[in-house]
């Protein structure tokens, strides 16, 4: 596979409000997830701009199907809630 660049990643599908509720679980916590416009926050400091309308501006789905074809047998054993719980233990 030298050359290719591959997406390792499970068959999960997780919203960022997802995400942020699994964290806030494993951390024993409440998830208050307030939601304002990017475009706002971008505005009132333009210094997160870069990273507010870039990756986390909207959702992104990662397509595993290429290193599957690669490696068939290729599966995600670790679900991302258990991983996150064993992230906060660590």
């Amino acid at each position: 596979a030298i050359g290719h660049a591959f997406h390792i990643t499970s068959d999960e599908v997780l919203t960022w409000n997802m995400i942020y509720k699994i964290l806030a679980d494993a951390l024993g916590k409440e998830a208050k997830v307030v939601h304002i416009a990017s475009d706002f926050i971008c505005k009132v400091e333009p210094s997160f701009t870069g990273t507010l309308l870039a990756d986390k501006a909207e959702s992104v789905l990662f397509d595993n199907t290429k290193i599957k074809t690669f490696v068939p047998g290729f599966k995600a054993t670790i679900p991302f809630s258990e991983g996150i719980k064993r992230t906060v233990k660590w």
